[in-house]
């Protein structure tokens, strides 16, 4: 995971988001294709999934820490400095540190930060080892390659569809709006719009 900070939205590379959001990388640069070579899903995802056990917060108290003296407004304001726009993969070391920084901290690392993704697989692993309630925190998902330059809001919006009905037939419910699919503005070569699934009935009537 890496953030984006340009202004150009080429996949897996620095590009533009508001000042407020920053990007995450879920996976390494390639194309959208299976790799043999790679640990299936399922045990991408048990590796993630206990990965994840294992770095929860094992501290219920701490007999000094300065950053909970401060108020609540204080502290929102560390967690948005320290989470949003961190580069790493993994959880920081931040929400690790006692249950009520991570209480406090956990809606706003998932909230805040905009995660993209070349590829769906590792999108789904990830989505899968966070589980149900940190899903409900992710508010923007960025996916999938541009497959040429004409790419239409149409079908960068079917990509988004057709990805929250395959999350809904995994059982993991997606809000509509959160998976956002790059498509290239016509008026503008070489500039990319990112689009949701959501709307646009009459192009979903289509092509279905």
């Amino acid at each position: 995971m890496q953030p984006e900070s340009a202004s150009r939205c080429p996949p897996l590379s620095r590009s533009g988001c508001s000042s407020k959001t920053a990007i995450f990388i879920l996976d390494e640069p390639s194309s959208d294709h299976t790799d043999s070579s790679k640990p299936a899903p399922t045990e991408q995802l048990s590796s993630l999934q206990a990965r994840s056990s294992a770095s929860q917060p094992t501290i219920d108290n701490i007999a000094t820490c300065h950053l909970l003296n401060l108020t609540a407004e204080l502290r929102n304001a560390i967690y948005h400095l320290v989470l949003v726009a961190y580069n790493l993969a993994t959880q920081p070391s931040l929400l690790r540190t006692c249950r009520q920084i991570r209480n406090e901290a956990t809606a706003i690392f998932y909230g805040g930060n905009v995660f993209q993704s070349n590829r769906r697989g590792p999108v789904i692993v990830w989505l899968g080892a966070i589980g149900a309630e940190k899903r409900r925190m992710v508010q923007q998902i960025r996916g999938f390659a541009v497959d040429s330059p004409w790419s239409t809001v149409v079908r960068a919006k079917g990509r988004a569809r057709w990805f929250e009905r395959h999350m809904k037939g995994l059982g993991m419910s997606i809000r509509k709006g959160v998976i956002r699919a790059p498509c290239v503005e016509a008026e503008w070569p070489g500039m990319m719009k990112w689009v949701d699934g959501a709307g646009n009935v009459v192009a979903e009537t289509k092509t279905e």
